[in-house]
């Protein structure tokens, strides 16, 4: 896993912080082209199932 050396804090653009899978976030009505880049990369990390 990827360590954090600090808190998530939402703020300005930012409403919250949700954690998902991959295939969750695809039944998401709307997603941005760099969530899925950065599942892609966590899959390749093998962190999280392919995309």
């Amino acid at each position: 896993m990827y360590h954090l050396e600090e808190d998530i804090i939402p703020g300005h653009e930012i409403e919250e912080v949700a954690y998902f899978s991959p295939d969750i976030y695809l039944q998401e009505p709307h997603q941005v082209a760099g969530v899925i880049h950065v599942f892609e990369k966590l899959a390749r990390d093998s962190i999280v199932r392919p995309v």
